[in-house]
């Protein structure tokens, strides 16, 4: 059993005390018994016969104790069941579906209904499926017949794709690239393949549907006798021009891709063309696992605010940000101030990804690759400078956490005043 991790609070629904009397019980109130209690209760009444008389004496008196009592009783009810579901959702659920932000998880309605009727009638459970369990070698011979793999499930694949990519490597080129990684840059990923397993190729341009032209043509002036796998966790994750990308590449002879998706709506997610071009063959695969490294990658330090209902911006005695700009080079400054205009030209909500802070860095000549951005990030992000924020694409986002007023003034160059320096914890809302 997982445990519920750090900063994830469990709030059960409120339970009422006690249902107004009902006709069938006389002048006499009958008490409301919780839901556990009852279980508990049943479960020392020994046979599974006397469960269940005692569960229809119970059901047929809060009937008729719900229909008495007109609307409040109705909300008694439905809380009722409502309670009932939540008993048979596993205590290591919580921790699966606060890992990741709305598009991944289940609506909770359907969630709860799902969870109150229960598996049919003879129907056994669902079993946790290992690395071990998979048929690999059918897999193989899957993408040996044109096919892609479209991984899905409950649970995270991670474990499962790393010890195929294991696999693969006897047959081929393996790649594996982390889509839920947020500092993860596909023309960079695509770049290093061409530069270590093509270094001959020409690469025109530095945008990545011309670095992912020269990685077809050079797989293509290979043949395809030489296979090349692509192993990509989290396809969701990734922009949709990217994913477009990756499909083309999938298109091409001699390349093969497995993908994960965690999110229930990936397949809508993606247009017709991309998955034609990808003719992926589904795989179900139910691990239950915990998304630890997913999770870890994305938030290394904490958890999201939104795992936690009782979460509070928490106000810590750090030095001002004006001290922090000041101890700074020149670069990271600069850098602030591109990162300030244009999340003001957005409203001040709206962060900026990667790919777009990168084009903008590369303009204004503060940094003209990948590499030298994402160092001065981390040491803006080391001096809690900048956050990173996911966005509601799935992806990320560069995000000054700041108020309007600073990032006014961060976007003219100047220095923040003492009076928005006391401000500097606030949230952007």
């Amino acid at each position: 059993m997982v445990a519920v991790p750090a900063g994830v609070t469990v709030i059960e629904a409120p339970r009422p005390e006690q249902v107004p009397s009902s006709p069938a019980a006389g002048n006499e109130q009958s008490t409301y018994v919780p839901l556990r209690k009852r279980q508990r209760r049943n479960a020392r009444a020994g046979p599974t016969t006397g469960q269940q008389q005692g569960r229809r004496s119970y059901r047929q008196l809060a009937e008729a104790a719900w229909k008495e009592a007109g609307e409040a009783g109705a909300a008694l009810q439905a809380d009722d069941e409502e309670i009932a579901a939540l008993e048979k959702v596993p205590e290591c659920f919580a921790e699966s579906y606060l890992a990741f932000p709305g598009p991944s998880r289940v609506p909770l309605p359907a969630l709860m209904e799902a969870a109150a009727k229960g598996a049919p009638e003879g129907v056994p459970p669902v079993p946790a499926v290992t690395s071990q369990d998979v048929d690999m070698k059918a897999w193989y011979t899957r993408m040996h017949d044109f096919f892609n793999l479209f991984v899905c499930g409950v649970g995270s694949k991670y474990a499962v794709l790393e010890a195929f990519g294991q696999q693969l490597r006897k047959n081929g080129k393996v790649v594996v690239l982390a889509g839920f990684s947020p500092i993860f840059v596909l023309s960079e990923a695509l770049r290093g393949v061409l530069e270590q397993l093509y270094p001959d190729a020409k690469i025109d341009g530095s945008s990545v549907d011309s670095i992912a032209t020269s990685l077809r043509l050079a797989k293509l002036a290979e043949g395809p006798h030489k296979r090349l796998f692509f192993i990509v966790h989290n396809l969701e994750c990734l922009p949709e021009a990217h994913q477009a990308i990756l499909a083309g590449l999938a298109a091409t002879p001699g390349i093969r891709f497995a993908v994960s998706v965690d999110s229930l709506w990936a397949p809508l997610m993606l247009p017709s063309d991309t998955l034609a071009k990808f003719n992926f063959s589904r795989e179900e695969v139910h691990t239950f696992a915990p998304y630890q490294v997913e999770t870890a990658a994305r938030r290394p330090n904490s958890r999201p605010a939104y795992s936690d209902p009782v979460n509070r911006m928490q106000q810590s005695s750090k030095a001002s940000l004006g001290l922090v700009l000041k101890s700074l080079t020149v670069r990271h400054r600069e850098l602030v101030q591109a990162i300030a205009e244009e999340q003001l030209e957005n409203g001040g909500k709206t962060g900026l990804t990667f790919v777009k802070l990168l084009e903008v860095t590369t303009d204004r000549m503060i940094a003209s690759t990948a590499s030298k951005l994402r160092s001065l990030l981390n040491e803006l992000k080391d001096h809690e400078v900048i956050v990173w924020k996911n966005a509601q694409d799935g992806g990320t986002v560069v995000h000054l956490n700041y108020s309007t007023r600073v990032l006014e003034r961060l976007a003219d160059g100047e220095e923040p005043d003492a009076e928005s320096d006391d401000e500097n914890n606030e949230a952007a809302e």
